[in-house]
């Protein structure tokens, strides 16, 4: 869950400290305050609830945050954010840009299980799932991947998706690793509506091509 407060264009604050003053105000003087971006930061209540809270200036008001917006103080009123929300919507990113990114970090798993390193090799197939879960969700015109997977994947692609989680071994990884060049041309992953392009299938075919390489010259895998 997310608190975003918006301030005027020409103010300038510290969100530590104003999220520390608010909660003490609050009677919440023990929240846990931890800063994720600038003008952001997660907040962990001794209730062990949590959410997030975030200052921007009106100026860079997104429009995914109005949907349910509701003014609880200050001098800048509902229609004046409503209005700066539709001026600066963000464009969501295209999957065919996904697809990409998911591709160069499929080749950085790959080499990282060529080096025998397996750390490396997870923390890229970490990125790889989420991009494939971004995928996805865009072709649904959801923002947020794994609230769509939750709620809207069917079982077979759960199963899918749940195939690109590894154990911390290189045949697991290497896997995995598998699923996901599979699960990248899955019509299923988008129901039909995005397929990859020419220069996307000619990456894809060579790293298949790498990854038999690999598993036929090592016996760890």
């Amino acid at each position: 869950m997310c608190f975003p407060r918006v301030v005027a264009d020409d103010v300038v604050l510290d969100t530590v400290m104003e999220a520390h003053a608010l909660f003490e105000r609050l009677c919440q003087s023990q929240a846990l305050v931890v800063p994720s971006r600038p003008g952001e930061g997660d907040v962990l209540l001794p209730s062990l609830e949590q959410f997030s809270i975030r200052y921007h200036t009106i100026g860079t008001t997104n429009a995914h945050i109005i949907d349910d917006l509701k003014i609880v103080g200050g001098h800048l009123d509902r229609a004046a954010v409503l209005a700066a929300g539709v001026v600066h919507t963000l464009p969501l990113r295209t999957p065919e840009l996904i697809a990409s990114e998911a591709l160069r970090f499929a080749v950085s798993v790959d080499t990282a299980l060529r080096r025998g390193n397996v750390w490396q090799a997870l923390r890229g197939l970490d990125e790889l799932r989420w991009r494939l879960q971004e995928l996805f969700a865009i072709t649904l015109r959801q923002p947020r991947p794994a609230h769509a997977v939750d709620a809207l994947a069917g079982r077979d692609l759960k199963g899918k998706l749940g195939g690109l989680l590894a154990q911390a071994d290189l045949a697991s990884i290497a896997q995995a690793l598998a699923n996901a060049l599979d699960l990248i041309v899955d019509d299923e992953l988008t129901s039909g509506h995005f397929a990859p392009t020419q220069p996307q299938c000619t990456v894809l075919a060579a790293l298949r091509r790498r990854t038999r390489t690999l598993d036929s010259a090592s016996p760890a895998l």
